[in-house]
């Protein structure tokens, strides 16, 4: 839309447009496919509001909005005693409107600024049309996130290596807390009983089985997809049995260990994964068998460094 002044309406050939009585006159000059003249005033209308009795009898505000269609967009064109303003869009209607609400603030700042001087035109002000935009909500101080604690039981099973001589089953319970960025486990494990037989002298060896317990930590983020790097430290005591006298015997041991682990979390409450584990022992028990009637021995000693493959469920509250 554009205010146009007598002037500019004489040189385009233009009638200026009969006093609306309201303090203004607005011309609106439409191209095929866009809203007539009664229905763009009636937008002006309804965004301008009630204007005063006293700028009724002042000299009329005029104002003239051109419609032109150009490489696919329709282009308003506003003049008036202020600069003129150029809006864009596709939707004519929806440019109409928003040409109404620009004409209707110039129509107001020029009632209530009184009679003022031709003022050239800078330089157009080109820009989408779409309709005003709302008030920007309040600004809010940002709230810090509280890591929430939860906790979480995970059941595992799989195979140990060198724990007990060879490769043998190995069950662990693990019990963990959990925060946004790190979780503390405590576990305990099993490895169920196992012979060690000497090459030499079959008849001759231990029955052992293992229970140790645990404390690690583990860096990670929660997601679908949890990448658990561990280390922590555990100690654990070896039951052995001889073979012929099922004579019985404990020896404790102390180890770190070290372990990467991946968790799928089927739901925020049930997770499943697998981890693999190296454990080193820094002070490792050994077993003295004492052949009967003779005073051969046979020492069995365990090895230092182990591996654990697990896969197990765990379960969170809250």
């Amino acid at each position: 839309m554009r205010l146009l002044l007598g002037g500019l309406l004489g040189l385009v050939g233009l009638t200026p447009t009969a006093p609306t009585g309201l303090g203004y006159e607005f011309d609106w000059q439409p191209v095929p496919g866009c809203p007539d003249e009664a229905t763009v005033a009636a937008y002006v209308e309804g965004y301008l509001g009630h204007i005063d009795g006293a700028a009724r009898g002042r000299q009329p505000v005029k104002l003239l909005a051109r419609v032109s269609h150009e490489s696919g967009e329709f282009i308003a064109r506003l003049a008036s005693d202020l600069p003129e303003r150029v809006f864009n869009n596709k939707d004519c209607d929806a440019l109409a409107q928003y040409t109404a609400f620009a004409a209707a603030m110039q129509i107001e700042a020029l009632i209530a600024a009184g009679p003022v001087n031709v003022v050239a035109a800078g330089p157009e002000e080109v820009g989408v049309a779409t309709m005003p935009p709302p008030p920007p909500p309040p600004v809010r101080a940002p709230q810090r996130r509280r890591s929430r604690l939860r906790g979480a039981l995970r059941f595992g099973a799989g195979l140990a290596v060198n724990d007990l001589p060879g490769a043998t089953t190995a069950l662990r319970m693990t019990g963990a807390l959990l925060w946004q960025r790190v979780r503390l486990e405590i576990e305990a494990s099993y490895l169920p009983k196992r012979p060690a037989r000497f090459e030499d002298e079959p008849s001759y060896g231990l029955d052992l089985q293992i229970a140790a317990g645990g404390l690690r930590s583990c860096p990670t983020v929660r997601r679908r997809i949890e990448i658990l790097v561990c280390a922590g430290a555990e100690a654990g005591a070896i039951h052995g049995q001889t073979v012929d006298t099922r004579e019985a015997g404990v020896a404790g041991f102390i180890a770190v260990n070290f372990g990467l682990a991946i968790l799928y979390n089927l739901h925020r409450r049930v997770a499943v994964g697998a981890l693999v584990e190296g454990a080193y022992r820094v002070a490792r028990p050994s077993f003295i068998i004492l052949q009967s009637g003779t005073s051969n021995t046979y020492p069995l000693t365990q090895k230092p460094e182990s591996v654990r493959i697990l896969a197990g469920v765990e379960m969170r509250l809250p």
